[in-house]
């Protein structure tokens, strides 16, 4: 079965769905990561248009999936909270990228989701932003 959202959000709950989430990206399944996202999502990134619905966050995974130099990408959640249908989790996503031929570097980058509970239970991204940590 495909995996479509959290049944329950909570910290253990949203811990599995990071290395899931880590895991996708390292297969490069972009359609397994997009799946965690609502229908009509927003997905706000550095350097991006607002990208809004679903077929459209798969489209950025696909781009994201693509790049060569991206060589992996770690989640690490920080805060979380949620109240009846919403919730959110705020934390750091590390990209190790490959800045120069067997140069690895590691940038980070803020974000934070707000996950929604949909019509049929599930949990799902509804809005998903990221930005540059400082360095």
């Amino acid at each position: 079965m495909m995996e479509t959202g959290l049944d329950v959000f909570d910290a253990a709950s949203v811990d599995r769905f990071a290395r899931r989430f880590e895991g996708a990206y390292d297969r490069r399944d972009f359609a397994a990561m997009a799946r965690f996202y609502a229908h009509d999502a927003w997905l706000i990134a550095e350097n991006t248009a607002v990208i809004k619905g679903g077929q459209a966050v798969e489209a950025f995974w696909r781009a994201v999936c693509a790049r060569p130099d991206i060589k992996r990408r770690t989640l690490a959640v920080h805060k979380l909270e949620t109240r009846q249908e919403m919730g959110y989790v705020v934390g750091l996503c590390g990209l190790t990228i490959e800045w120069a031929p067997g140069q690895l570097k590691v940038r980070e980058i803020n974000y934070t989701t707000v996950w929604r509970r949909e019509g049929d239970g599930r949990w799902r991204i509804a809005v998903d932003i990221s930005t540059p940590a400082a360095v």
